[in-house]
């Protein structure tokens, strides 16, 4: 992993408020009992998504951290439908050297590269470029309006609740 991506991926573990939690690798799942219901589903999507980290907010896990040096819409797309059709978390975020994007994970995926959407040309993150979240500063604001809820108020746009996995497979019953 580029140093610049690491020290990016260690400052999120830095700034988990008391009672969040950062996992930097899998084997950190077993050693909390609160996590014990999500164990099966954090030991997939690490294996799945090849994630560098989880933030765990209130003893659930709320965001999945996917590093490289470059991710490709396909990449991005297959990482969102995966991470959407778990359920488990809100936010799926990209850290590559230059950028960091945080993408919600509530928004149903494209059904393909002709759908257009979240991951063509013109990103509908939810924030597209937050490339600045390397200053420890950002990072901590950004963890802590997720903490808060904050940051799922301030983007209410992009957590509608009936495009959940969950509402989607009632609505096809």
């Amino acid at each position: 992993m580029p140093e610049a991506i690491g020290s990016k991926i260690a400052e999120f573990g830095r700034h988990a408020s008391p009672g969040s939690w950062f996992l930097a690798k899998d084997s950190e799942i077993e050693e909390r009992r609160e996590l014990l219901p999500y164990s099966h589903y954090l030991r997939q999507a690490w294996t799945e998504l090849d994630l560098s980290g989880v933030l765990c907010v209130e003893g659930r896990p709320t965001a999945y951290l996917c590093e490289a040096t470059h991710f490709t819409p396909d990449q991005k797309r297959e990482r969102h439908r995966f991470a959407w059709n778990q359920g488990l978390v809100p936010l799926l975020i990209f850290i590559t050297p230059d950028h960091v994007e945080v993408h919600s994970t509530i928004k149903m995926p494209a059904k393909g590269p002709e759908g257009g959407g979240l991951f063509e040309s013109g990103l509908a993150s939810v924030i597209p470029n937050l490339g600045n979240i390397a200053e420890a500063l950002e990072i901590a604001r950004f963890i802590r309006s997720v903490e808060t809820g904050q940051f799922f108020q301030d983007n209410a746009e992009f957590f509608p609740p009936d495009e959940t996995v969950d509402r989607c497979l009632l609505k096809n019953l």
